[in-house]
């Protein structure tokens, strides 16, 4: 599924911040950098499963890590 990231004009980046249980495959064009704030994750890319922790953060680029990734809570 491919995800559009939505950007105000005069804006170079667009920053969301989800409590997320599971968040499906998707991929989108733009790097995504995620913080885990608390808890722990499962990051899912198309080469890589990572455990995460709280404090870690993650950047995704399609080009390094293949065009899907999804996230689920550890």
């Amino acid at each position: 599924m491919k995800e559009e990231i939505k950007f105000n004009s005069d804006d170079l980046v667009s920053i969301s911040i989800y409590n997320v249980n599971e968040y499906p495959m998707h991929y989108h064009e733009e790097p995504e950098l995620i913080f885990i704030l608390s808890g722990t994750a499962t990051l899912h890319t198309a080469f890589y499963t990572i455990e995460a922790a709280s404090e870690n953060e993650f950047l995704f680029y399609q080009r390094h890590c293949g065009p899907q990734h999804r996230a689920e809570r550890g």
